[in-house]
């Protein structure tokens, strides 16, 4: 024979119901959240990481760049050779005013280097060959002054070619450094314009001429 329910037993099947579908309901809200969490993290990592769309777009944009420059430059070489013979300061003013802003242009006797932020470029006028090129620019915040105070710890830099000059200047001139330390911080060459703070100093006799 069917028992018969009592409104108690109703009321109390239907809480146990509710509560056990809302934490059910709960559960699956959580995982949602966590999935949608570890989705975004995911996504927002693809968009900024260090080989995310963003800085893969940003590298194409540069290299875009750079191929176009080196090819205008190639260009403006061409036009500028007859015979082979190359006239070095039209060819220097055709960079300046066909070449897009923000260069600064070196030069150095038979090479001319066009030199932005992201890249840099060297043209031998002899060979009338272009190159991509890494420049390596003296940091120097005292030229002609050695900072450092010449103990073990804390050497006398030279940091450029103005810094070396100087340097011999104070040993002929009688300055001792007997008993000091001297460090030399890159590779310096008397030949090469990003030795020097100044790329249009010159050198002779190891005395500078500006």
């Amino acid at each position: 024979m069917k028992e018969k329910s009592t409104l108690k037993d109703v009321a109390n099947n239907y809480l146990t119901h509710t509560v056990r579908e809302k934490g059910i309901t709960l559960i699956a809200l959580i995982v949602t959240i966590i999935v949608l969490l570890i989705l975004a993290g995911i996504t927002i990592g693809a968009i900024t990481g260090d080989n995310g769309i963003i800085n893969q777009a940003q590298s194409a944009k540069t290299e875009n760049e750079r191929s176009d420059i080196e090819e205008q430059i190639n260009v403006i070489v061409i036009q500028n050779s007859k015979d082979r013979v190359m006239d070095k300061n039209k060819l220097i003013n055709d960079f300046e005013e066909k070449l897009p802003d923000g260069k600064e242009i070196v030069e150095s006797d038979d090479l001319i280097y066009i030199i932005y932020p992201e890249y840099s470029f060297e043209v031998d006028i002899d060979s009338l060959e272009v190159a991509q090129v890494e420049i390596d620019k003296a940091d120097d915040e005292t030229p002609w002054e050695l900072s450092g105070s010449g103990t073990e710890a804390d050497p006398y830099l030279i940091e450029s070619i103005e810094d070396l000059v100087a340097f011999s200047n104070n040993v002929n001139s009688g300055t001792s450094y007997n008993g000091k330390y001297v460090k030399l911080t890159r590779d310096l060459d008397f030949n090469l314009p990003f030795s020097y703070v100044n790329p249009k100093t010159k050198v002779s006799e190891k005395k500078i001429e500006l």
